[in-house]
This record gives structure tokens, sequence and C-alpha cells, in this order.
């Protein structure tokens, strides 16, 4: 795969305003096959399966199902973990997702994400060069390291100075 090749798959990534989200309720696998038109082309980490999404109900990520339907705020929550699974294990994600929530109504905490999404998609798709690939990957690595790290300190400061 190429550097243009890979530029092509993140400008292809698309990601539903607030507004766009279907107003009608979905079924399980309705979400599913919807939420799948969000994933960054070639990135199959990133699928959602109807387990996951009940384990993540378990948990307490994503609000009970109304009637075996999932609504747009449904949908942002599982977007979101979609991405955060990438990064946090379950505990941190309920974290997170519980210190935005209080902060943020769901259409907020929902731009909010979009925002941070297409500034990363810019800033990864500036970084792409004809450098060599394997040192290209080595510079993301290390970025996506410290980003981590980064990341889990700040989300254990919030969720200490929330205690």
């Amino acid at each position: 795969m190429t550097i243009q090749q890979i530029k092509d798959d993140l400008a292809a990534t698309q990601s539903i305003d607030w507004e766009n989200l279907p107003d009608l309720d979905l079924y399980l696998d309705q979400t599913i096959t919807y939420l799948s038109r969000e994933q960054i082309k070639g990135c199959p980490e990133a699928e959602l399966t109807p387990s996951m999404v009940n384990n993540y109900v378990k948990a307490g990520l994503v609000p009970r199902a109304i009637k075996k339907k999932y609504n747009r705020e449904h949908l942002v929550y599982l977007r979101m973990i979609n991405a955060f699974k990438q990064v946090y294990n379950v505990k941190e994600m309920k974290d997170l997702l519980d210190l935005l929530s209080h902060h943020q109504d769901p259409a907020e905490m929902y731009h909010s994400y979009q925002s941070s999404i297409h500034q990363a998609l810019s800033q990864v798709e500036q970084d792409l060069t004809e450098d060599d690939p394997s040192e290209l990957a080595m510079r993301l690595a290390v970025q996506s390291v410290v980003y981590k790290m980064v990341s889990k300190r700040l989300l254990e400061q919030t969720d200490a100075s929330e205690k």
C-alpha cells in the first residue's frame, strides 16, 4: 500500500453530523451496519459486533436499548467507544465517557468528538510524507505511544479531581 492510498483511505473516512444521524430508532443489526459505514477504510480493529455492544451495555458504557432499539445517543456512544477502544480499557472508557457526559449533552459531546477526529485526520495526512516507510511507521508509532501516555495521565488527573 502506498502513502497515497493511505491518504485516500483517510480522506474517504466519513463522519456523519449529529443532525444527519438517523432520527428513527434502529435494531441492533441495523445499528452495527450503520456504524460500519463510518469506519476508517482498512481498519478491521474498528469493527463492531453485537456481542461487543451487549458487553458495552453491561459495563455501563452505553445506555440500555429502548424496546430493543438504539437511538442517536446510542450511536454517539458506540461511535466514540469504537475509537476509544484502540487506546483505553473498558474502565478508562467508562471514566472518560462519564466525565464527558457530565459536562455536555450527547450532541455537544459528539460535535467535540467529530472536531477532534477531523483535526487528527488532517494532522496525520500532513504527517504522511514520502519518507522511508519504516522510519515513518516508527515515528507515528512513537507519537501514538506518547499521545496514549499523556491521554491516560490526563484522564487519571481529571478523574481524581472529580472525586
